[in-house]
């Protein structure tokens, strides 16, 4: 599935791997795929938004009919993510950001420096919010109900709040992959404006937001997935061969 998610779709679409569907959304419209006989097979459409010119991120399913979505930079309020009801045509807003606008000349430029990603656990008990530029994630239960709220400390950009210049913000996460087990963090801790360098960090919590394992890597991660059965993380990655390469990792927990 992560191979065919990497292959198939429109231009431009967000993808979504759920348990055993992928979901494609542009301009506001989600097509669902199964995989079926190594080819993907849509079952199913629905719109989660009004028409937008563009991309909105990733999509997931919390329940039947029921998807959420995170905020982004001009959605209007000041809510971390969004849960529609397909059926009702309902959108409900949830989760308060670390902090109010204020310190910024638009709400755009807030939300710019705020971005975060959004992964729903397999089990649809919880799902995690994770800041690329604040070292901090915050795990919901279904309903949307705040369980933690969890700063990670560490020696590099280690502020509270996001700065306001671009060039003083640190990259800390990237790709999130979530099980029901795990939350797998990809933490290169890069100043923004410098030149990637061949290292990065994957860090493992539980749904509890307790930090179980860091892995230090010599090579800089573009993209991994998890597979717990045989303990082993697959990516792609670049390293002091100058070149892209295929890695695998076995995982010690």
């Amino acid at each position: 599935m992560h191979l065919i998610n990497r292959q198939q779709g429109p231009e431009g679409a967000s993808r979504t791997i759920g348990e055993s569907e992928l979901y494609i959304e542009k301009q506001g419209k989600v097509d669902v795929y199964k995989l079926e006989n190594d080819s993907l097979v849509q079952t199913s459409s629905f719109a989660i938004a009004n028409k937008v010119p563009y991309s909105i991120g990733t999509v997931q399913e919390l329940r039947p009919d029921v998807y959420i979505y995170p905020d982004i930079y001009d959605f209007p309020g000041m809510r971390e993510f969004h849960i529609m009801d397909t059926n009702k045509r309902q959108c409900t807003s949830k989760g308060t950001y670390p902090e109010d606008d204020k310190r910024f000349k638009r709400r755009e430029d807030f939300k710019g420096a705020y971005m975060h990603s959004l992964q729903v656990k397999p089990d649809k008990s919880a799902f995690v919010v994770v800041y690329s530029q604040l070292r901090r994630i915050r795990i919901y239960d279904k309903e949307g109900e705040l369980c933690h709220d969890i700063f990670l400390e560490n020696e590099v950009g280690n502020y509270k709040v996001v700065p306001q210049k671009p060039s003083e913000r640190y990259w800390h996460f990237g790709q999130s992959v979530v099980t029901d087990n795990y939350i797998y963090l990809l933490n290169p801790d890069k100043l923004g404006i410098a030149a990637a360098k061949p290292r990065c960090n994957i860090l493992v919590l539980d749904w509890d937001g307790n930090l179980v394992a860091r892995y230090k890597l010599n090579v800089w991660v573009y993209d991994f997935f998890v597979d717990e059965v045989n303990n082993i993380i697959f990516g792609s990655c670049w390293g002091n061969l100058k070149k892209d390469v295929f890695f695998s990792l076995n995982l010690l927990m």
